[in-house]
């Protein structure tokens, strides 16, 4: 057979082509067709893509404001924009999250797949991408999931996504409400140092007036020691009850009505101002926050990518074609066209 084909000139080629053409035609579409009923009986894989964006630097305007001057991520708008496709990127990526959100939406997919161990590793696995941007300065995130037959992949990325969208939310409230909380507790633990502090030095001072209080008494001094007529002893380097008994009494009382005064504190006007803007800032942050990622391409059903039936049915109509040809060949078709071609040259020389 191969020998029939090297011998074959141009002109033979094309005459036996032309003679065998309908049975090679017929062999190409049978073939074709018979691709087509394969990739059709196959089972197909889907794949859907969906991408999320950060939200717009207004939506974190006022949740910077709330936590202005705090520690942590919390200087600009654009950091709080940048932290939030983190936190997103971080929730997607997670397996056991993903694992979560299939069980937890059992309808969107076939019951022998989640019943398979290694089929539920694959859909939360191999099944599922995450690719987000390298760019700073264009902050967004591609999901893509593949799927197969019998389930709702494009619904499931959408719910998925707008699932981890709201756990970002979450995520970044309770780590600015966390963050304030903690800087409430620390002037709170402030404050009651000073508290502590004053109340000690009060209590010590108070302990010093009992003492001369009692001596005063027992020396029978209720007015103020004379040294002689005309100059009362009432000075920082005599003993105190030398003050006098009704002296004593009275700065005894004053003495206690400062002990737990929060107005005795030096420091407290200002550590309880602090401690009220925090608080305003609190009720501020329940919604200073907008929407921290945004669903710019939602997840739609597309034809499968897999089997590709394009490429299974031109190589099948390739191949019947080649085959149809053998079979021509085989049947005469190409050794009738070499002997008419002969024929033709000999009557020419004749």
């Amino acid at each position: 057979m191969s020998l029939f084909f090297e011998e074959l000139l141009p002109r033979e080629w094309l005459h036996f082509f032309w003679r065998s053409k309908y049975l090679i035609l017929s062999c190409a579409v049978g073939a074709a067709i018979l691709g087509l009923i394969v990739a059709s009986l196959l089972p197909k894989r889907y794949q859907t893509t969906l991408e999320a964006r950060s939200g717009t630097v207004s939506s974190f305007v006022g949740f910077s404001q709330a936590l202005s001057g705090s520690p942590g991520r919390w200087y600009s708008p654009d950091e709080i924009s940048t932290h939030a496709m983190q936190v997103f990127v971080g929730i997607v990526s997670d397996v056991n999250d993903r694992q979560a959100y299939v069980l937890a939406h059992r309808a969107l997919f076939p019951s022998r797949q989640l019943d398979d161990r290694k089929a539920l590793q694959r859909i939360v696995n191999a099944d599922f991408d995450v690719v987000p941007s390298k760019d700073p300065a264009n902050l967004f995130a591609q999901l893509q999931f593949r799927y197969g037959d019998g389930t709702q992949g494009a619904e499931w990325l959408n719910g998925f996504a707008q699932w981890a969208i709201a756990k970002t939310k979450s995520t970044l409230y309770s780590d600015a409400k966390a963050t304030l909380l903690a800087i409430k507790r620390s002037k709170q633990l402030e404050l009651d140092r000073f508290r502590q502090q004053q109340d000690l030095s009060l209590k010590q001072e108070l302990l010093a007036y009992q003492e001369a209080l009692a001596g005063a008494k027992s020396a029978g001094l209720e007015k103020p020691g004379i040294v002689n007529s005309t100059t009362a002893i009432i000075t920082d380097n005599l003993p105190l009850f030398l003050l006098g008994a009704d002296y004593l009494a009275v700065q005894m009382k004053s003495i206690e009505s400062h002990i737990g005064n929060d107005n005795a504190v030096p420091q407290f006007p200002a550590l309880m101002s602090s401690i009220s803007d925090i608080d305003k800032r609190l009720n501020y942050l329940d919604t200073a926050l907008g929407e921290p990622i945004v669903i710019t391409q939602s997840a739609r059903a597309y034809p499968s990518i897999f089997p590709p039936r394009v490429p299974i049915v031109l190589i099948s109509f390739i191949i019947g074609a080649i085959l149809g040809a053998l079979l021509g060949h085989i049947l005469g078709g190409g050794v009738s066209a070499r002997g008419k071609a002969e024929n033709e040259n000999a009557a020419i020389a004749a």
